[in-house]
């Protein structure tokens, strides 16, 4: 007697099936992973870029405050930001920062128009007691994730 035996010259369906299924979750596994490390690099070069603004508007406040510190302090209530050129724009009488959707309010000294739009504010906090007293910088820009606005918050003290 004399028997057949079966040819496994191939895989059957099934077989190529689970195998497209193992595949397809390993690369998608890697795409997320991907994408989640380039959102997050993305984020801190944002934040990075955003703490240089910052930065450039408390050298910007020291350089007037020697001059015109009043003028950076009064009134305690608004925002303002001083441009490029050392001007001081005022954005109004605001009691916090606008929102994400009201770029109007920031002029365009104060927003910067490249592939992330930042927005520069500062406060004047005062104190009764003016060694207490110090301006707040506000950087903020829409979010690398998607999910709102990311801020950037820097406190500054002028000693005299």
């Amino acid at each position: 007697m004399m028997r057949r035996l079966r040819s496994s010259a191939g895989d059957t369906i099934v077989e190529v099936l689970i195998a497209m299924a193992v595949a397809s979750a390993v690369l998608g596994g890697a795409y997320a992973v991907v994408n989640h490390t380039l959102a997050n690099s993305r984020q801190a070069q944002e934040h990075a870029e955003a703490l240089k603004i910052a930065q450039g508007q408390v050298e910007r406040i020291s350089a007037l405050a020697t001059t015109n510190l009043v003028g950076l302090t009064s009134p305690t209530t608004k925002f303002h930001c001083v441009k490029i050129d050392g001007s001081l724009a005022n954005l109004g009488a605001i009691s916090q920062l606008p929102a994400a959707d009201t770029d109007t309010n920031y002029t365009t000294g104060c927003r910067n128009l490249g592939s992330v739009n930042y927005r520069t504010a500062f406060q004047y906090v005062a104190s009764a007691d003016p060694v207490k007293s110090y301006f707040k910088v506000y950087v903020n820009w829409p979010s690398a994730a998607g999910n709102g606005e990311d801020q950037v918050t820097l406190v500054y003290k002028v000693i005299r």
